[in-house]
């Protein structure tokens, strides 16, 4: 019989914890951390073995929508205008570059106020989904 991914970290949680923890010096506090730290990742993915993929696809979900607002308001000099024609390209071929060609949109040196303004509250928006997500994420490790 294979041993489930389940029950191979099970058996290292347990092994950092009942073996391993206990025979590092209390003094070496940096040690000591690491090893917790490794216990947390370790329960931390039992938690969320298989989820992966669909975090990555709500995550994708949520940018490929603010990629869309963004074309639809981007105005500004030539730059903000090649910026947002790569940014069409990226969406139409789901390019995984999006997040980046997105940061260049929004901080093109030749984009309107108006465009700035327009674009504010739906970059919030999605940063405040995406970070709620990464602290759900990482909330059974403790940070």
């Amino acid at each position: 019989m294979i041993p489930s991914a389940e029950l191979r970290l099970n058996t290292m949680v347990r092994a950092m914890t009942e073996s391993i923890l206990p025979a590092i010096d209390p003094e070496n506090s940096l040690v000591q951390e690491q090893a917790r730290l490794m216990i947390g990742h370790l329960q931390a993915l039992l938690q969320q073995h298989g989820r992966e993929a669909e975090i990555n696809q709500q995550e994708y979900q949520d940018l490929t929508q603010l990629a869309i607002f963004l074309t639809s308001v981007a105005d500004g000099g030539e730059y903000t205008k090649t910026t947002r024609n790569e940014l069409m390209q990226a969406l139409d071929s789901q390019s995984a570059s999006l997040s980046l060609v997105i940061e260049k949109l929004i901080t093109a040196p030749d984009a309107t106020t108006e465009f700035k303004k327009s674009a504010w509250q739906p970059i919030m928006d999605y940063s405040e989904k995406s970070n709620a997500r990464g602290r759900d994420w990482f909330k059974v490790m403790g940070f």
